[in-house]
């Protein structure tokens, strides 16, 4: 069950608004993530990860596929579902095979070596609380990564981890899109295949959703609409039991005046 409230850009805190507008055109559902409508409810937490985000995207200099590898692989050490599904989905996007996505979240070598000299550092690091081995950063300065580089990566790392902690946090329900062809990357939070997942998924957000509604208090309207209903019912019921009951009082008088005339 869903931890925090997701919200709408119309009931989001003012603050988290602008943000809110900003992720929609590049959500991979049309609509806001589940992921963004949480971190809404608390502008602090929407404002760090979008901080984070947006430098990445002014500030980067690494190719974008790898960016999303680093993403992946510390998705993959994060114990997360949701941060998972995410990141193999940008991956497929920024150009890896589902075959690559694969190897990349299992921990195995892709076989170039600049790639898997970084994508070791920060594997180890996700894995050991961003701490690496002196020989596995001595491979990828061997293999051609700047101190810049390797500094940069630990960005992609940090917005990952502040990802992949919120909704592990939140209990935030999966909503992306079935996982991309032959990753193995369910789009439920059970892991246990596309259609299951989906159906899963859609079960926990329909909960959640009722759950959401019922602390917004969005169903008092219907609450009172359904009294109104009943009020109607119960208007229309006493209306048929006078109408039986005049029924009755005309039987009454019809037996009666067949009764008088028979004495006369």
């Amino acid at each position: 069950m869903t931890r925090i409230y997701r919200h709408t850009i119309a009931d989001a805190p003012e603050a988290s608004r602008p943000l809110l507008e900003g992720y929609v055109p590049f959500s991979p559902t049309g609509k806001l993530l589940n992921l963004h409508a949480q971190m809404a409810h608390s502008p602090l937490v929407l404002a760090a990860y979008a901080a984070v985000r947006q430098a990445s995207v002014t500030y980067g200099t690494l190719d974008p596929k790898v960016r999303s590898a680093l993403m992946l692989v510390t998705a993959a050490a994060s114990h997360s579902a949701y941060a998972e599904a995410l990141t193999s989905f940008l991956a497929v996007r920024s150009g890896w095979s589902s075959a690559e996505v694969r190897l990349l979240r299992d921990g195995h070598r892709l076989g170039d070596d600049k790639t898997d000299s970084l994508v070791a550092v920060i594997r180890e690091a996700a894995a050991r609380a961003g701490r690496v081995s002196d020989a596995t950063w001595q491979q990828a300065t061997d293999c051609g990564w700047t101190s810049e580089q390797l500094t940069e990566a630990f960005g992609y790392l940090a917005l990952t981890v502040f990802t992949a902690y919120f909704v592990n946090y939140a209990q935030t329900p999966i909503d992306l899109p079935t996982e991309p062809a032959g990753t193995g990357v369910a789009s439920g939070a059970g892991g246990s295949g596309a259609g299951a997942g989906e159906a899963a998924a859609d079960a926990a957000r329909a909960g959640a959703d009722r759950a959401d509604a019922a602390r917004a208090g969005a169903d008092r309207p219907d609450a009172a609409r359904a009294g109104a209903d009943r009020a109607d019912a119960a208007r229309a019921g006493a209306d048929r039991a006078d109408a039986a009951r005049a029924d009755a009082d005309r039987a009454d008088a019809a037996r009666a005046g067949a009764g008088a005339g028979e004495r006369e």
